[in-house]
This record gives structure tokens, sequence and C-alpha cells, in this order.
């Protein structure tokens, strides 16, 4: 099993503990995830003229190596839908401390993406 990391960006930050609830339990649903814990993150990020809440997502898939490589991929259109459904911007997953965005995992190597495993 190996736990990765997405975050995602919410515009009114008070929502962000529902919508972090909602995340998690969809997540929980999925085949491949094993556990999913979401938390609304104490930070917040100015972009421009406004403040956006951050909502973190620890995500267990089962599978080892190979299989974790094929999971995560099955995983990333399932969390763009959910983003996109929930109104959640500028999701992205972590990958050696760097935030990723969904957008460009698919261009990814299968090397690269097993760094997103911690």
């Amino acid at each position: 099993m190996a736990d990765v990391v997405f975050k995602f960006e919410t515009p009114d930050k008070k929502e962000s503990a529902q919508k972090a609830q909602l995340i998690q339990d969809r997540l929980k649903q999925l085949q491949m995830v094993e556990d999913a814990e979401a938390l609304p993150d104490e930070k917040r990020i100015i972009t421009g003229l406004e403040i956006v809440g951050v909502i973190a997502v620890g995500v267990a898939i089962a599978g080892k190596s190979r299989e974790f490589i094929v999971e995560l991929r099955k995983l990333i259109p399932e969390i763009k839908k959910l983003a996109e459904e929930l109104g959640l911007k500028n999701a992205a997953i972590e990958i050696e401390g760097k935030q990723v965005p969904l957008a460009e995992v698919e261009k990814l190597t299968d090397e690269k993406l097993q760094q997103a495993a911690s």
C-alpha cells in the first residue's frame, strides 16, 4: 500500500471542511482506494486579491510498484471529475514535495509517478 497526497483550492474557505468531508467520503467508495483522509489546510493562498482555502487529501492506494502505478493512473480521472463537481480549483498531486497539476500527470513517466508514493 502506498500513500499519495493531493491538494485542492476552494474559492470559499468557509466551505473547506464540508468539501473535505465530501471528498473523503467519495474517495473511500472507489475500488482502488484503501483509505482516504481529507482535511482543510490551515494555510491560505493569496492569489491576486482573493484568499482561497486549501484542502489536503491523503489517499492510500492498494498495490505494490507496478500495481500502484496502474491504480494511480485510474484514480487521477476520478480525482479530476470530483474536483470539477465540487468546484475545486488547481487540483494537484504532490511529487517529491512539489505540487504537480493533475492536467500534467498524464505526461509523467511511471518512474516519476512512483515518486508520488510516500
